[in-house]
């Protein structure tokens, strides 16, 4: 039983909802008609900003990172502490074109190109500081799991925000360009450098050798023509000599090495010039981008803000919203009594079911012999016609005759009447009847 009372109430009061929504109805159509007329003329009267894409795919051949295309470099950089060799391995592609492009060799350009300047302040006339162009209706990103990154800007121009970005996409070429072109120059002086060095480091250890070799040949003909006769007189000479000879042997063989290592050096540092000298060459090349999508060329008509179609949908909540509010504070500063400040036992009932429920309520007195009743009518109707046995008292009676009639009575029925029965008067009467303690049929609020 208590889960049907409960259910029962819930639905009262979704049912008191309804009718104060319903009797406070005006307010909400002004609420809508104020808020949605506020709408249209800010819609229609706010300036119009465009916004226009272009999306570009970084490629691994395209980046700006020359380790991708230099087998070399990984293993020279390899070798190094921090510097770039931290650029290389901390950081993504992606994160480094995307810093290129926020940086002032693309940036910077793209400001003077296209004359975007401080419109007022002490920098007035004065083209706009990256830092600044940055924070006025730019963003760049990179598409989540893609190697993509996207670039929209929004101005109060549309021919302004195409040519942006199409100055973006070229001046990020161009440093494309000349990041890479200057990479390869730095690269192929240091390794050219280096290339020098080792050449003449193996010409000199060649030059060595050949020295060493000639001393060996006079040495060993000398040693032929000595006369067998005397070498029994100079046998501690002859030792010395051959001994000396082991060892130039020696030194040879090390020397042989030394120039084979030097070779060998010279050899790689000849291969890491070509390729860095392909680099160079191809520098233009690797730097093209792949432009998923182009600028736009908007119309006038193409605006972004403002939409009229959210603004609409906005606005409908909003007045959703302040209709509520609305509503709530009429009903509670109203002098008259409101909906929301009747009790969850009251019946809202309309002026022409009042006389209905009161002819069922005197059938059911009569058939109980019921003693007499008083009917406290709070209402601008003065004329509610009710049989012998029932008091009457109306809105316009003192407290006193209220008061009479309800302690010449065993019970009671309460009238009242939305927007016409004055607050202060209802709340004195419901405290007077429940001071009587005496039973209370029903109450009923003409809505």
């Amino acid at each position: 039983m208590s889960n049907i009372n409960n259910n029962d109430e819930l639905v009262l009061d979704f049912k008191k909802l309804c009718k104060t929504f319903q009797y406070r109805k005006n307010i909400i159509v002004y609420c809508f008609l104020i808020i949605i007329s506020l709408t249209l003329l800010i819609t229609f009267f706010m300036p119009k900003k465009y916004e226009s894409e272009t999306k570009l795919l970084i490629n691994k051949s395209s980046s700006t990172n020359l380790a991708n295309i230099n087998p070399f470099i990984l293993s020279e950089m390899a070798d190094m502490d921090g510097g770039m060799s931290g650029l290389l391995k901390g950081s993504s592609d992606l994160e480094n074109e995307i810093e290129i492009i926020k940086s002032p060799l693309v940036l910077d350009e793209v400001v003077k190109a296209n004359h975007i300047v401080y419109k007022n302040g002490k920098k007035k006339g004065e083209f706009l500081s990256v830092d600044d162009f940055l924070k006025k209706n730019i963003s760049i990103e990179n598409l989540k799991g893609t190697n993509v990154i996207s670039i929209k800007y929004k101005s109060k121009d549309p021919i302004l925000t195409y040519n942006v970005l199409s100055s973006i996409i070229k001046n990020y070429k161009e440093a494309y360009e000349e990041i890479n072109s200057k990479k390869a120059f730095n690269d192929k002086k240091l390794i050219y450098k280096s290339y020098i060095e080792a050449k003449a480091d193996l010409d000199n250890k060649i030059e060595k050798l050949k020295q060493t070799k000639n001393a060996e040949l006079s040495d060993t003909s000398g040693t032929n023509t000595i006369s067998f006769s005397l070498l029994g007189f100079h046998d501690k000479e002859i030792g010395q000599k051959l001994n000396q000879m082991s060892i130039d042997a020696v030194n040879t063989r090390k020397l042989e090495e030394e120039v084979n290592q030097a070779a060998e050096k010279l050899k790689r540092l000849n291969e890491k010039l070509e390729w860095t000298s392909l680099v160079g060459n191809l520098s233009k090349e690797i730097s093209k981008i792949t432009i998923l999508k182009e600028p736009e060329h908007l119309r006038n008509f193409e605006n972004t803000e403002p939409s009229l179609i959210l603004n609409i949908l906005l606005s409908i909540a909003v007045s959703i919203i302040l209709s509520i509010f609305a509503v709530i504070l009429f009903e509670k500063k109203d002098k008259r009594l409101a909906i929301i400040e009747t009790n969850e036992k009251t019946l809202l009932v309309s002026s022409n079911d009042l006389t209905d429920i009161i002819e069922d309520i005197v059938f059911l007195s009569k058939l109980k012999n019921t003693a007499k009743t008083t009917l406290i009518s709070l209402t601008d109707d003065n004329n509610i016609k009710i049989p012998e046995n029932f008091n009457i008292s109306y809105s316009k009676d003192s407290i006193d005759e209220h008061v009479k009639n309800l302690q010449n009575s065993d019970k009671f029925i309460l009238v009242s009447q939305i927007g016409i029965t004055d607050k202060i008067l209802y709340k004195k009467i419901q405290k007077l009847i429940l001071e009587t303690e005496k039973e209370f049929i029903a109450e009923y609020s003409i809505v």
